[in-house]
């Protein structure tokens, strides 16, 4: 095995989930139809390999959770900030590093980490 392909987050709304990764500076991958009512929807990180597929089923949305690593937490915070994200809690010291904390919009945890 050479990497993770891609990582499903459930969502309720593959729009509303598009628009909110798109703002934290996902790039929208693939965006194809599966059948009526069902979309391949993928967003990754500029540059990555590894990939989010953005899966509508309204019963298990808010149940996934990630972590970010980024060089840079206080420019990200400052950034995403800039462009109406919400955290739960601001960066803040931590053992393993600097974190920062916010749900996307079907409550999917999303933990931003500055390692040490």
């Amino acid at each position: 095995m050479n990497y993770i392909g891609f990582v499903t987050v459930c969502v309720t709304d593959q729009d509303r989930a598009l628009a909110f990764y798109v703002s934290i500076g996902f790039e929208k991958r693939s965006d194809a139809r599966m059948g009526d009512d069902d979309r391949w929807l993928t967003v990754t990180p500029p540059g990555a390999q590894t990939g989010i597929t953005l899966h509508r089923d309204a019963g298990r949305a808010g149940q996934s959770s990630f972590v970010f690593h980024t060089n840079d937490i206080a420019a990200l915070y400052d950034q995403w900030s800039e462009r109406g994200i919400s955290f739960n809690e601001p960066p803040s010291p931590q053992m393993w590093g600097i974190q920062a904390l916010l749900d996307d919009p079907d409550g999917n945890g999303i933990v931003v980490v500055q390692p040490q």
